[in-house]
């Protein structure tokens, strides 16, 4: 059922008294509330600090969907990321939670929308116990024009979790039920938590309408050719989409419908260890008067000194499109020109770029080789994990992945995209020598992934033409303005060939093992890794 703003707000009179329960506070508003009750100081440029605790990084153990019997449960792929929750433990914490929230002596709350395009949009109703949380919302959604939802979520990070008593996993649980429409955050400062858990609605929602939704981030050029990267999260998406000379349209999650592009968002969440002015001026300069720092340290200027992890390397910022200069409005756009598949490959075996036909396109999609980055995800120290992570977002993405490549398949076979991978990880070797003995290889500077993002959309790698690689199964590229030839065959950055060849046939026994879990069309399983 549907409700109205005053509807909701008189349904919360009865677990928060009208004045405790701020409905609809504005971005300053917020701001100032976030000052006055102590969550965060404000740096020297007015940006909100904030720390999320021992919680620097998601959460995916500690994520559950609620189990109920018929279609919703067959629809969902049960796994390490999908744990399945029975219906009665879940109304019992949401009461819980209730009983929490009735005690605190303020609390935020207000209706939002995911999704630009008017035909796919998500309005939920989002109540926060601390107000920087809403002010997250503010930044990352729409404001509705008629302020109805049929989602509800609670975010309550000063909840404690009883493993035994509530089913869970740790002392705090991300928790969704589609058939009830509700979401439960407990436990849970930080923030992506929020805007992963509506992503995932949305990606259960979207493809039952035709539209793929994707972790991607777009942009367009002067012309209104649209670019998309797909990566897993702190590879470089928001960094690389976000260059000069280009449109942005959104820098995490996209829908592409019949009618082309859109975001589900109407801001951006930005990975900041180590950025400057000089390489990154659009995420530096969209750090100011309102933006949310996580976990950053400031100096003694009260200015962010990201290069000091000491809280972690997974500093992030958040800050509405509008801080943008360079973006399209609405963030809507036409049918994708080009998908860039950013694979931050620890291996040293995959080339800096190749070029993939369609059914390559939905081998590496459902594969999703790439790495872990620092600490995006708790439980991982500040370095680099190989991983497989299907539809580059695993722990997004509730449906089964096939269904996704197969959308992703369906696309392409009906327009002009073309289809890249980018490797934005390591060259001659690995990140520790130690790693299976192999030598201690470079990772591809900035610089170099940049120049090839702009070579692939500019057009001058179909220009200069292709060619297959003598070892793996690949194109690369005869020749890129300001790249070295020989850079652009991952073997000659070895030091010797015999070591090269070792750790590319283990790839690609890797990658065998990893697709075995999949069931899809020959034409899509050969069209993987192989040696030559």
């Amino acid at each position: 059922m549907t409700m109205t703003a005053s509807q909701l707000a008189a349904k919360h009179e009865k677990t928060v008294s009208a004045h405790a329960c701020h409905i609809n506070l504005t971005a300053p508003e917020l701001l100032q509330q976030a000052i006055s009750r102590g969550e965060g100081e404000l740096s020297k440029q007015g940006s909100l600090v904030v720390n999320t605790g021992p919680r620097t990084g998601r959460s995916p153990q500690d994520r559950f969907i609620v189990c109920h019997p018929g279609e919703a449960q067959q629809a969902i792929d049960w796994s390490e990321v999908n744990r399945p929750m029975e219906p009665l433990y879940f109304d019992n914490l949401w009461l819980q939670a209730e009983d929490y929230l009735q005690q605190l002596p303020e609390s935020y709350s207000g209706i939002w929308r995911s999704g630009q395009h008017t035909q796919h949009g998500l309005n939920i109703r989002i109540t926060t116990e601390l107000a920087w949380h809403q002010l997250l919302a503010d930044h990352l959604l729409v404001r509705p024009e008629i302020e109805q939802s049929n989602w509800e979520m609670l975010c309550l990070p000063g909840f404690v979790c009883d493993p035994m008593r509530d089913h869970v996993h740790s002392d705090a649980a991300t928790i969704i039920d589609f058939s009830g429409r509700r979401i439960l955050l407990l436990g849970m400062h930080y923030a992506a938590e929020i805007k992963k858990a509506i992503f995932t609605v949305q990606n259960y929602l979207l493809p039952m309408k035709g539209v793929l939704p994707l972790h991607a981030a777009a942009s367009q050029d002067k012309d209104g050719k649209v670019a998309m990267m797909l990566g897993l999260s702190a590879t470089g998406k928001t960094c690389l989409i976000s260059d000069d000379g280009r449109d942005l349209i959104g820098d995490d999650e996209h829908g592409w419908s019949d009618d082309g592009v859109f975001n589900l968002e109407n801001g951006c969440y930005a990975r900041c260890a180590f950025i400057t002015e000089e390489e990154q001026p659009v995420i530096f300069d969209a750090i100011k008067q309102g933006a949310i720092l996580e976990n950053a340290v400031l100096d003694h200027h009260g200015e962010p000194d990201f290069t000091n992890i000491r809280i972690t390397e997974n500093i992030r910022a958040t800050y509405p499109l509008s801080a943008i200069r360079n973006r399209v409005k609405p963030p809507v756009a036409g049918q994708p020109d080009v998908l860039i598949f950013l694979s931050c490959d620890c291996s040293g075996v995959l080339p800096p770029v190749t070029r993939l036909n369609k059914a390559q396109a939905a081998y590496y999609y459902l594969s999703g080789y790439t790495a872990t980055v620092g600490d995006s995800e708790i439980n991982h120290n500040n370095g680099y994990t190989p991983t497989f992570s299907s539809c580059f977002g695993a722990p997004f993405f509730p449906r089964p992945a096939g269904i996704y490549a197969e959308q992703l398949f369906n696309k392409l076979e009906s327009s002009e995209t073309t289809v890249y991978m980018v490797n934005t990880g390591w060259k001659g070797g690995v990140p520790s020598a130690s790693h299976g003995g192999n030598p201690l290889g470079k990772r591809y500077c900035l610089q170099q992934t940049r120049t090839i993002i702009t070579a692939i959309l500019s057009g001058e790698l179909e220009q200069q033409g292709f060619h297959s690689l003598d070892h793996i199964d690949l194109q690369v590229p005869v020749a890129i303005e300001g790249i070295d030839p020989l850079d652009l065959d991952p073997a000659n950055a070895w030091p010797d060939k015999v070591s090269y060849l070792r750790a590319a046939e283990n790839l690609c026994q890797e990658f065998k093992v990893n697709f075995s879990r999949f069931e899809v069309a020959h034409q899509i399983e050969d069209a993987g890794l192989n040696m030559i």
